[in-house]
């Protein structure tokens, strides 16, 4: 059985693709894809100050393999808290907005988690075909 690696994958993909036009027309999809997925994630985000819900937004990231990319992120302090929970001995709950927000576009949480580096965010990356 032969096998392909991810530069062949986006290699094929982009000979089909090919033109600038058809690119920018991915790329305005990605983009569109992922505020929906961001607007989705803010619909269920808690709300005590607000600072998580409008840490909520989506980022560029540079091309992965020639095709465009982006990540919804939240980049509010309390990210970590919100999505997994503190427990005891003054629990939050576990709110787990981007795993919900993953799973209603059955998109995966590859790459996801809480980055110590920076400022905190929890990050789910792709999200799959809207249902």
């Amino acid at each position: 059985m032969a096998t392909s690696n991810a530069r062949e994958i986006a290699g094929e993909i982009m000979l089909h693709v090919g033109d600038h036009e058809s690119l920018d027309q991915i790329r305005r999809e990605n983009r569109a894809v992922a505020e929906e997925g961001a607007a989705f994630a803010r619909s269920i985000a808690p709300v005590n100050e607000g600072d998580y819900k409008k840490s909520i937004h989506t980022e560029d990231l540079d091309d992965v393999n020639g095709l465009p990319a982006r990540r919804i992120i939240a980049t509010d302090h309390k990210a970590i808290w919100i999505e997994y929970g503190t427990g005891q001995p003054a629990p939050t709950p576990e709110f787990a907005v981007f795993a919900k927000m993953a799973d209603h576009f059955d998109g995966d949480q590859r790459g996801g988690g809480f980055s110590t580096t920076g400022e905190g965010f929890v990050d789910y990356g792709q999200l799959g075909d809207l249902k």
